[in-house]
């Protein structure tokens, strides 16, 4: 519980650094992939009549390897390339909710 309120506050204090406007309530989500090889095709969060601004993604394996997959790819929108965040403990991705197309590839071992 503690780690979802420190995540919402981290996003209305980045929303409000980048100049970004929050309106409503924001939510969180705790998934957990099987490691079957299930993958997220690219994608943008939120479309227009979606009112999430911001997406945060916080990595909770403690034992991730490079061959369990599942590896964050964020398009970079000024050099159009794929950048790499991969699902160790601890690690966080922040970005545009809204605008910034991203996937999740083949996990082989289960994910947090």
């Amino acid at each position: 519980h503690s780690a979802v309120c420190a995540l919402t506050m981290l996003g209305y204090a980045l929303a409000d650094r980048l100049s970004i406007k929050i309106d409503g309530h924001t939510d969180a989500m705790l998934a957990c992939y099987a490691g079957n090889g299930a993958f997220y095709a690219p994608h943008v969060d939120a479309d227009s009549a979606d009112a999430r601004r911001l997406t945060l993604v916080l990595y909770l394996n403690d034992d991730w390897c490079e061959g369990d997959g599942g590896c964050l790819h964020i398009m970079d929108p000024e050099l159009f390339t794929w950048q790499e965040v991969c699902p160790r403990m601890g690690a966080l991705a922040v970005f545009r909710a809204d605008s910034i197309l991203h996937q999740v590839r083949p996990s082989f071992s289960p994910r947090y």
